[in-house]
């Protein structure tokens, strides 16, 4: 099942069409203790989206609390135009940390962060929270490390239920060999960073792409993982947002 919803206007020209649509998405993502996992085919994009829909946030006047293990987002907060950039420090609302070099004491810092209940906590990214724990190892210490960002996206989730907020957690999907009956090395497939398990952890995956021939346009499409119940078919929604 699709719904689409086509929204492209210029930056200086936002009319209240396209300002009670883009609320409606973000209201209907900040629910409440659900967890989303927004997929990125192109990295190159996910910085742009993640500072549109924080700035569109905090202009709902929604708590941000943003777990920067990628650093892109904090320095490209660094590098917006002056007006945006006061209009996000001083909504007060948007608190970035950035990962310690033990885990456990990075987890033990948010125990002791002063939360505010509704409002958003977003993990940037998988990719780079499972590299962090994966470090130089493979094999066996390729899978411990698998294990342990399940762990810790559990605690998350926690957190986020227990304050109400929505969980993010943002994932570029890597090239894979896909799997056939005639098992064709030659073809492959963009999978989620953490497979099955990540899937199931999510009440709905967004995949954010932008449109090739509208550039300015990124598409997300919303699925509910089929894992869940295998006797329904996944259920699909697609918005356009304008970029930044």
């Amino acid at each position: 099942m699709f719904f689409h919803i086509a929204i492209e206007v210029q930056e200086d020209c936002r009319d209240k069409w396209f300002l009670s649509s883009i609320e409606f998405l973000l209201k209907r993502l900040v629910s409440g203790g659900s967890t989303y996992t927004l997929a990125f085919d192109e990295p190159r994009i996910k910085p742009v989206v993640c500072l549109k829909l924080a700035t569109e946030l905090l202009e709902l006047r929604e708590d941000i609390l943003y777990l920067d293990f990628d650093l892109q987002f904090s320095s490209i907060l660094q590098n917006v135009g002056s007006s945006r950039y006061e209009l996000i420090r001083s909504a007060g609302l948007l608190h970035v940390l950035q990962p310690s070099d033990e885990i456990l004491d990075f987890l033990e810092s948010l125990a002791e962060y002063k939360l505010q209940s509704g409002g958003v906590l977003v993990l940037d990214s998988l990719n780079s929270l499972q590299n962090f724990l994966t470090g130089e190892s493979i094999g066996e210490g390729s899978k411990e490390a698998n294990q342990k960002t399940a762990l810790i996206v559990t605690v998350l989730q926690g957190i986020s239920r227990t304050f109400k907020k929505s969980l993010f957690i943002l994932n570029v999907t890597k090239q894979r060999p896909k799997q056939t009956i005639q098992d064709n090395p030659a073809l492959w497939e963009k999978t989620l960073v953490g497979g099955r398990i990540i899937r199931f952890k999510s009440e709905e995956v967004i995949s954010l792409k932008q449109d090739p021939r509208r550039p300015r346009i990124i598409s997300a499409t919303f699925e509910v993982p089929s894992e869940r119940d295998r006797n329904d078919l996944p259920e699909k929604y697609e918005f356009e947002v304008s970029e930044i």
